[in-house]
């Protein structure tokens, strides 16, 4: 409290009376980690603006989508309304609300603590009472001490009370705060938090407000290093078990964790993992980067393993489809990429860019990723997406045709697109040292009961695969131009690896004929660090040696490579798959911070 003493004079300067006024001083502030070094701060100025870039400002709240008590509920933490014991503070932002001034709030003011209607539903909002910090829990529930005041279940709005401790005439109220969605095409991420006094129903008398931004769900490149390889064990119906044991080798030799989705949990039969799931990662300020496993529509029986498996303490699990969508086969993850970081007309992507295939890329009416899931990727901000077109194939996936490989000079990696021509070259060169009837395919078919050897010389003189690689490869260029363009890329950049495709169905009045890989597509890698799982091609063999082999292998140990052949063509490969398509690797995820990018 304080006293301002006032004297009044007459015109003469004479006393004529004395007054007094006393003002009772009340203080409020809402406090966030604006600076974002993973502590709330005192009074920042700029906790009510969210800028992007190193110096920006703005706090951050995480998706919480991992679950800290696996114990009794086998769903993500975003779901339940509740705060699960220590482990699932960490994963909210610290808010306080700070109070200081005589030890009552004058009658019929109120002090509220509130947000949108529509963010209610995106956030929830938890006040921590004395040793919630300390708080455990076995039963799921938030306990005495931990109260749900914000959210889907709660309301916009919350009244606080005004309490200050005598002895110093201050009091602190503090709060946890979570992210229940990620950004999307309603949604941009950015959440206002507002502290109000009013008296009564009127207008603020005084009002702060705090924003925060929802941390994106982030891709990682392959050519990031590898934490953690998964690949699903199936007996039907052709059964994995010595795919699975080159895939176990290879691991080993990268030191990389294996981990096998055994038949019941993937139906017996699913064997496409990179097709179910993408692994990504959010981050916020103080505290590691989770990752995040992002399930696809594609309803398959490994559809449960993502949940039952891999969500877990900082393990978190989403979808993203409406009910009542049919997803086609552009919407599984095959079909989902990301390039490393590049720089494209003086513009950064420090994250690098999402690789979606599409028939939009050329403007064709046909399969293309759901709306739903493109609208998502894009609304996440951070690597913005390149559409490309992959509606020719057969499967109509991205990782067909196109894949990135670490590099110890130049950008720090490649990439390495398939190529018909350059396997016609091949194949001609062999035929003109001598080799027209060396064999491919040997010892392996389309089926168990037909053989698909072939000579050099039968591949070169075949006028209809001819004609049909020489579209593909078409198709293949106007891709590489996108990517040229959108990733800015040289031909420095580019490795063509030796490929050839066939038509599987042909055309029809509505659809077109689409093609499929007519050996095992040596593009559709496993990357792990310089380790790479690459499907063994059965080429013609020479003096002993795979010439195909050969060939992948002195273009890519320069690099700084090791190439392993694996041999996935009655496991993967007649299935219209390879060995990318039959895993899914999480990785470390980027050492840059994705809110210090420029926007």
């Amino acid at each position: 409290m304080s006293q301002i003493a006032f004297e009044i004079l007459d015109e003469a300067g004479r006393h004529v009376g004395s007054a007094t006024l006393v003002l009772t001083v009340y203080q409020l502030s809402l406090d966030v980690d604006a600076d974002r070094d993973g502590f709330i701060d005192k009074e920042n100025p700029s906790k009510s603006r969210w800028e992007w870039g190193a110096g920006g400002t703005g706090a951050i709240l995480l998706v919480n989508n991992d679950n800290d008590d696996v114990t009794t509920d086998k769903n993500p933490d975003n779901r339940n309304c509740a705060v699960d014991g220590e482990m699932d503070l960490k994963d909210m932002s610290p808010m306080a609300v700070r109070m200081r001034g005589p030890t009552d709030l004058p009658k019929e003011y109120i002090i509220w603590l509130h947000t949108s209607s529509e963010n209610a539903q995106r956030i929830g909002i938890f006040h921590l009472r004395d040793g919630a910090i300390l708080f455990t829990s076995s039963a799921g529930s938030s306990g005495s001490n931990i109260h749900h005041v914000i959210g889907p279940a709660a309301g916009n709005m919350a009244e606080l009370d005004w309490k200050v401790n005598p002895t110093d005439n201050t009091m602190t109220y503090n709060f946890a705060v979570e992210a229940l969605h990620y950004p999307d095409v309603d949604f941009d991420g950015a959440v206002s938090i507002h502290l109000s006094l009013r008296k009564g129903a009127g207008k603020p008398i005084f009002e702060e407000t705090v924003v925060f931004r929802v941390a994106p769900w982030v891709m990682t490149p392959t050519t990031l290093p590898p934490q953690e390889v998964y690949v699903s064990g199936v007996v039907e119906p052709e059964e994995n078990s010595q795919f699975i044991r080159d895939i176990r080798q290879l691991t080993t030799r990268a030191g990389v964790k294996l981990t096998i989705a055994a038949p019941a949990q993937n139906g017996g039969s699913d064997r496409w993992m990179q097709n179910e799931l993408e692994v990504g990662y959010s981050e916020a300020p103080g505290r590691a980067p989770m990752p995040v496993a992002f399930s696809s529509p594609r309803y398959g029986g490994l559809q449960p393993f993502p949940r039952t498996k891999l969500l877990g303490p900082d393990f978190g699990h989403f979808s993203h489809y409406q009910l009542g969508e049919d997803p086609t086969s552009l919407d599984s993850f095959g079909n989902l990429e990301v390039s490393p970081p590049v720089k494209v007309n003086g513009v950064d992507y420090p994250l690098g860019r999402i690789l979606v295939g599409s028939s939009l890329a050329r403007g064709n009416p046909g399969r293309r990723m759901m709306d739903t899931l493109l609208n998502f990727l894009r609304a996440q901000r951070v690597q913005p997406p390149v559409l490309l077109y992959s509606d020719w194939l057969e499967v109509g996936h991205v990782d067909e045709f196109v894949t990135f490989v670490p590099a110890t000079n130049g950008k720090g990696f490649r990439m390495l697109l398939s190529s018909p021509d350059a396997c016609y070259r091949l194949l001609e060169r062999l035929r003109d040292g001598g080799y027209g009837e060396a064999a491919l395919f040997q010892g392996v078919g389309f089926s168990l009961k037909e053989g698909a050897a072939v000579t050099v010389n039968n591949l070169l003189e075949d006028s209809s695969l001819k004609k049909q690689n020489a579209l593909y490869q078409i198709y293949i260029n106007e891709n590489r131009e996108i990517l040229k363009k959108e990733l800015g890329m040289t031909e420095e950049d580019i490795i063509d690896l030796p490929q050839l495709y066939r038509e599987v169905t042909e055309p029809s009045a509505d659809t077109p004929g689409r093609a499929a890989a007519a050996f095992p597509n040596l593009v559709n890698m496993l990357v792990l660090g310089e380790f790479l799982g690459i499907p063994k091609p059965f080429g013609p063999i020479i003096n002993g040696t795979c010439a195909l082999e050969q060939h992948v292998t002195s273009l890519l140990e320069p690099l700084g490579l090791s190439c392993e052949f694996l041999d996935d063509w009655y496991s993967y490969h007649v299935f219209l798959g390879e060995v990318h398509c039959g895993t899914q690797t999480r990785r470390q995820p980027s050492a840059f911070k994705w809110w210090e990018m420029t926007l």
